[in-house]
């Protein structure tokens, strides 16, 4: 399985390497994303606090993040991270809802998880 988390970050890295801005900055939040699936947090968490920082409203890259720290144990920068989350996904447009509420909901239930 190694394998393929080097081989889509080879892509996603050369798609950053051109443009650091592509697509909104989302190939950061894949980067990250693919980084913590390989279980290389503190590459997820570097790559995902750089989306977060040029998309603090997208759920789906804030709840990666916040997972991410949570993982590292950075427990209440995680539950800011996830708060974060949760509002962006609330205050997104009624379009975008459906398509999103997986993230809110993702990060309602680790944020109890760090609650307990």
């Amino acid at each position: 399985m190694r394998g393929k988390w080097d081989e889509a970050l080879e892509h996603f890295n050369a798609v950053a390497a051109q443009d650091h801005e592509f697509s909104q900055s989302e190939v950061w939040r894949e980067i990250g994303a693919v980084q913590a699936a390989a279980s290389r947090d503190q590459d997820a968490r570097a790559a995902l606090e750089h989306y977060a920082e040029r998309r603090p409203y997208d759920p789906e890259g804030l709840y990666y993040f916040g997972a991410t720290l949570a993982k590292l144990g950075e427990t209440q920068r995680a539950r800011e991270i996830l708060d974060q989350c949760v509002e962006a996904e609330k205050t997104n447009p009624y379009y975008r809802h459906g398509q999103m509420r997986k993230w809110r909901k993702l990060a309602e239930k680790q944020l109890r998880s760090l609650r307990e």
